[in-house]
Protein backbone atom coordinates (compact mmCIF):
# COMPACT_ATOMS: atom_id res chain seq x y z
CA UNK A 1 0.00 0.00 0.00
CA UNK A 2 1.11 3.48 -0.75
CA UNK A 3 0.18 6.81 1.23
CA UNK A 4 -2.43 8.81 -0.84
CA UNK A 5 -3.37 11.32 2.41
CA UNK A 6 -6.58 9.37 3.42
CA UNK A 7 -5.05 7.23 5.91
CA UNK A 8 -1.83 6.66 7.89
CA UNK A 9 0.33 3.75 6.87
CA UNK A 10 3.15 3.50 9.53
CA UNK A 11 6.76 4.12 7.27
CA UNK A 12 5.63 5.33 4.10
CA UNK A 13 6.64 8.27 3.23
CA UNK A 14 4.74 11.15 5.02
CA UNK A 15 3.95 8.62 7.86
CA UNK A 16 7.39 8.00 9.33
CA UNK A 17 7.40 7.58 12.92
CA UNK A 18 8.54 10.74 13.74
CA UNK A 19 6.28 12.37 11.44
CA UNK A 20 3.45 15.27 12.79
CA UNK A 21 0.60 12.81 11.26
CA UNK A 22 1.89 9.72 13.33
CA UNK A 23 2.42 11.11 16.44
CA UNK A 24 -1.55 12.59 15.63
CA UNK A 25 -2.51 9.40 15.26
CA UNK A 26 -0.49 7.22 17.58
CA UNK A 27 -1.68 10.01 19.98
CA UNK A 28 -5.43 9.49 20.01
CA UNK A 29 -4.85 5.80 20.03
CA UNK A 30 -2.65 5.78 23.32
CA UNK A 31 -5.02 8.01 24.79
CA UNK A 32 -8.09 5.27 23.90
CA UNK A 33 -5.54 2.46 25.40
CA UNK A 34 -6.34 3.81 29.09
CA UNK A 35 -9.76 2.88 28.71
CA UNK A 36 -9.58 -0.58 27.22
CA UNK A 37 -8.22 -2.89 29.40
CA UNK A 38 -10.24 -6.33 29.93
CA UNK A 39 -12.79 -5.20 27.75
CA UNK A 40 -14.20 -6.67 23.94
CA UNK A 41 -13.09 -3.62 21.72
CA UNK A 42 -14.29 -2.30 18.09
CA UNK A 43 -11.43 -0.52 16.15
CA UNK A 44 -14.18 1.08 14.00
CA UNK A 45 -11.95 2.63 10.70
CA UNK A 46 -9.31 0.64 11.51
CA UNK A 47 -7.30 1.63 8.52
CA UNK A 48 -4.24 -0.75 8.45
CA UNK A 49 -4.30 -1.80 12.20
CA UNK A 50 -1.23 -0.12 14.03
CA UNK A 51 -3.79 1.35 16.29
CA UNK A 52 -5.43 -2.00 16.55
CA UNK A 53 -2.35 -3.09 17.87
CA UNK A 54 -1.86 -1.10 20.56
CA UNK A 55 -4.99 -1.42 21.65
CA UNK A 56 -4.11 -4.67 22.17
CA UNK A 57 -0.92 -4.34 23.76
CA UNK A 58 -2.87 -2.62 26.70
CA UNK A 59 -4.36 -5.39 27.62
CA UNK A 60 -7.45 -5.47 25.97
CA UNK A 61 -9.40 -8.78 25.65
CA UNK A 62 -10.34 -8.98 22.29
CA UNK A 63 -10.15 -5.96 19.35
CA UNK A 64 -12.59 -6.43 15.76
CA UNK A 65 -10.50 -4.34 14.00
CA UNK A 66 -12.74 -2.86 11.03
CA UNK A 67 -12.48 -1.30 8.15
CA UNK A 68 -14.62 -0.64 4.17
CA UNK A 69 -11.02 -0.78 2.80
CA UNK A 70 -10.81 -4.64 1.58
CA UNK A 71 -6.82 -3.36 1.02
CA UNK A 72 -6.40 -1.59 4.63
CA UNK A 73 -7.49 -5.02 5.94
CA UNK A 74 -5.94 -7.49 4.07
CA UNK A 75 -2.72 -5.12 5.08
CA UNK A 76 -3.36 -5.34 8.16
CA UNK A 77 -3.92 -8.76 8.74
CA UNK A 78 -0.06 -9.68 6.92
CA UNK A 79 1.49 -7.06 9.29
CA UNK A 80 -0.43 -6.90 12.81
CA UNK A 81 -2.68 -9.67 13.41
CA UNK A 82 -2.11 -11.86 16.30
CA UNK A 83 -4.43 -13.82 18.94
CA UNK A 84 -6.68 -11.58 20.36
CA UNK A 85 -7.12 -9.27 16.82
CA UNK A 86 -9.54 -9.92 14.25
CA UNK A 87 -9.53 -7.45 11.11
CA UNK A 88 -12.13 -7.62 8.88
CA UNK A 89 -13.80 -5.47 5.97
CA UNK A 90 -17.17 -3.83 7.06
CA UNK A 91 -19.28 -0.96 6.45
CA UNK A 92 -19.79 1.21 9.15
CA UNK A 93 -23.04 1.66 8.32
CA UNK A 94 -24.15 -2.10 8.65
CA UNK A 95 -21.92 -3.45 11.32
CA UNK A 96 -22.33 -7.36 11.32
CA UNK A 97 -22.56 -7.66 14.90
CA UNK A 98 -25.27 -8.49 17.79
CA UNK A 99 -26.66 -6.45 19.76
CA UNK A 100 -24.76 -5.20 23.03
CA UNK A 101 -21.91 -6.70 21.78
CA UNK A 102 -18.85 -4.50 22.89
CA UNK A 103 -17.73 -2.96 25.54
CA UNK A 104 -16.18 -0.26 24.18
CA UNK A 105 -16.22 1.05 20.55
CA UNK A 106 -13.11 3.28 19.46
CA UNK A 107 -13.55 5.23 15.73
CA UNK A 108 -11.27 8.28 15.17
CA UNK A 109 -11.95 10.16 11.99
CA UNK A 110 -14.03 8.28 10.77
CA UNK A 111 -17.79 10.20 10.29
CA UNK A 112 -16.83 12.92 8.50
CA UNK A 113 -15.69 10.46 5.60
CA UNK A 114 -19.46 8.76 5.42
CA UNK A 115 -22.59 10.33 4.17
CA UNK A 116 -24.82 8.64 6.38
CA UNK A 117 -23.08 9.26 9.55
CA UNK A 118 -25.85 9.41 11.74
CA UNK A 119 -26.83 5.94 10.54
CA UNK A 120 -22.99 5.19 11.98
CA UNK A 121 -23.69 6.52 15.14
CA UNK A 122 -26.91 4.48 15.54
CA UNK A 123 -24.95 1.54 14.62
CA UNK A 124 -22.51 2.17 17.92
CA UNK A 125 -25.56 2.69 19.89
CA UNK A 126 -27.01 -0.91 18.79
CA UNK A 127 -23.83 -2.67 19.09
CA UNK A 128 -22.59 -1.23 22.24
CA UNK A 129 -23.33 -2.70 25.68
CA UNK A 130 -26.03 -0.21 27.87
CA UNK A 131 -22.75 2.19 29.89
CA UNK A 132 -20.86 0.82 27.09
CA UNK A 133 -17.93 3.19 26.21
CA UNK A 134 -17.19 5.21 22.69
CA UNK A 135 -13.86 6.98 21.92
CA UNK A 136 -14.56 8.77 18.76
CA UNK A 137 -12.66 11.75 17.22
CA UNK A 138 -13.16 14.00 14.17
CA UNK A 139 -11.80 17.42 12.88
CA UNK A 140 -12.92 20.43 14.04
CA UNK A 141 -14.47 22.31 11.27
CA UNK A 142 -14.12 25.71 13.14
CA UNK A 143 -10.16 25.12 11.99
CA UNK A 144 -9.80 22.69 9.44
CA UNK A 145 -13.16 23.98 6.75
CA UNK A 146 -14.36 27.44 8.49
CA UNK A 147 -16.85 29.92 6.82
CA UNK A 148 -16.75 27.26 3.85
CA UNK A 149 -20.02 25.12 3.02
CA UNK A 150 -18.36 22.13 1.77
CA UNK A 151 -14.90 20.33 3.81
CA UNK A 152 -11.41 21.22 2.11
CA UNK A 153 -10.07 17.79 2.75
CA UNK A 154 -11.67 16.06 -0.65
CA UNK A 155 -12.04 12.85 1.60
CA UNK A 156 -14.02 14.35 3.67
CA UNK A 157 -18.21 14.49 3.73
CA UNK A 158 -19.13 16.54 6.29
CA UNK A 159 -17.26 18.17 9.41
CA UNK A 160 -18.50 19.42 12.35
CA UNK A 161 -17.86 22.36 14.94
CA UNK A 162 -17.58 21.70 18.97
CA UNK A 163 -21.36 22.04 18.95
CA UNK A 164 -22.20 20.41 16.90
CA UNK A 165 -20.41 17.26 17.16
CA UNK A 166 -21.27 17.62 20.89
CA UNK A 167 -25.33 17.81 20.56
CA UNK A 168 -25.39 14.80 18.07
CA UNK A 169 -23.47 12.68 20.22
CA UNK A 170 -26.21 13.36 23.15
CA UNK A 171 -28.49 12.05 21.57
CA UNK A 172 -27.56 8.76 21.74
CA UNK A 173 -24.61 8.69 24.71
CA UNK A 174 -24.53 10.34 27.80
CA UNK A 175 -21.98 11.52 30.16
CA UNK A 176 -20.28 12.93 26.80
CA UNK A 177 -16.47 14.60 28.16
CA UNK A 178 -14.86 16.45 25.14
CA UNK A 179 -10.91 16.19 24.68
CA UNK A 180 -9.14 18.55 22.78
CA UNK A 181 -6.01 17.49 20.60
CA UNK A 182 -3.26 20.07 19.07
CA UNK A 183 -5.02 23.45 20.04
CA UNK A 184 -4.57 26.83 17.44
CA UNK A 185 -2.80 29.74 18.71
CA UNK A 186 -3.03 33.25 17.31
CA UNK A 187 -0.83 33.66 13.97
CA UNK A 188 0.53 36.89 12.66
CA UNK A 189 0.57 37.99 8.76
CA UNK A 190 3.69 35.95 7.63
CA UNK A 191 2.18 33.05 9.01
CA UNK A 192 -1.05 33.59 7.69
CA UNK A 193 0.88 33.93 4.48
CA UNK A 194 2.30 31.01 4.88
CA UNK A 195 -0.68 29.27 5.74
CA UNK A 196 -1.94 30.50 2.06
CA UNK A 197 0.94 29.24 0.04
CA UNK A 198 0.55 25.56 2.03
CA UNK A 199 -3.44 25.24 1.06
CA UNK A 200 -2.19 26.11 -2.87
CA UNK A 201 0.56 23.07 -2.21
CA UNK A 202 -1.84 21.06 -0.22
CA UNK A 203 -4.25 21.44 -3.28
CA UNK A 204 -1.49 19.83 -5.51
CA UNK A 205 -0.98 17.21 -2.88
CA UNK A 206 -4.23 16.29 -3.52
CA UNK A 207 -3.16 14.97 -6.81
CA UNK A 208 -0.61 13.57 -5.63
CA UNK A 209 2.84 15.90 -6.65
CA UNK A 210 3.19 16.41 -3.40
CA UNK A 211 6.86 13.99 -3.80
CA UNK A 212 7.78 15.82 -6.71
CA UNK A 213 7.25 19.26 -5.05
CA UNK A 214 8.19 18.67 -1.73
CA UNK A 215 10.23 16.26 0.34
CA UNK A 216 8.89 14.89 2.90
CA UNK A 217 10.86 16.61 5.64
CA UNK A 218 10.56 20.11 4.17
CA UNK A 219 6.13 19.41 3.99
CA UNK A 220 6.65 18.45 7.63
CA UNK A 221 8.59 21.96 8.67
CA UNK A 222 5.90 23.95 6.49
CA UNK A 223 2.91 22.18 8.21
CA UNK A 224 3.88 22.93 11.44
CA UNK A 225 4.41 27.04 10.86
CA UNK A 226 0.93 26.56 8.92
CA UNK A 227 -0.43 24.61 11.60
CA UNK A 228 0.39 26.86 14.43
CA UNK A 229 -0.56 24.84 17.59
CA UNK A 230 0.23 24.33 20.82
CA UNK A 231 2.57 20.72 19.22
CA UNK A 232 1.20 18.71 21.86
CA UNK A 233 -0.65 15.78 20.13
CA UNK A 234 -1.14 14.37 23.77
CA UNK A 235 -5.10 14.97 24.15
CA UNK A 236 -6.28 17.45 26.97
CA UNK A 237 -9.43 18.37 28.15
CA UNK A 238 -11.92 20.49 26.50
CA UNK A 239 -12.16 24.27 27.92
CA UNK A 240 -14.62 26.20 26.87
CA UNK A 241 -12.31 28.90 24.63
CA UNK A 242 -9.96 26.08 23.33
CA UNK A 243 -10.04 25.99 19.62
CA UNK A 244 -8.88 22.30 18.88
CA UNK A 245 -8.19 20.76 15.39
CA UNK A 246 -9.31 17.72 16.61
CA UNK A 247 -12.11 17.09 18.87
CA UNK A 248 -12.33 13.65 21.14
CA UNK A 249 -15.19 12.46 23.13
CA UNK A 250 -15.37 9.87 25.71
CA UNK A 251 -19.34 8.92 26.47
CA UNK A 252 -21.34 6.28 27.28
CA UNK A 253 -23.72 4.22 25.83
CA UNK A 254 -27.85 5.34 26.68
CA UNK A 255 -30.09 2.36 28.02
Amino acid sequence: MKFTGERIIPNENFCGSNTNAYLEHTARYNFAAKFVAGKKILDLACGVGYGSKILSDSNASKIYGCDISSESIKYANKNYANNNIKFETMDATNLKFPDSFFDCIVSFETIEHVPKYKQVLDEFHRVLKNDGLLIISTPNKDVTSKGRDKPINPFHFKEFTVNEFSDMLNNLFTNVNLFSQLLIIPIKFKKKFTRLVFHTLAKLDVLKLHTKILSATTFEKLEDIVNNTNGIFEPIKYKINDVPVIIIAVCKNKN
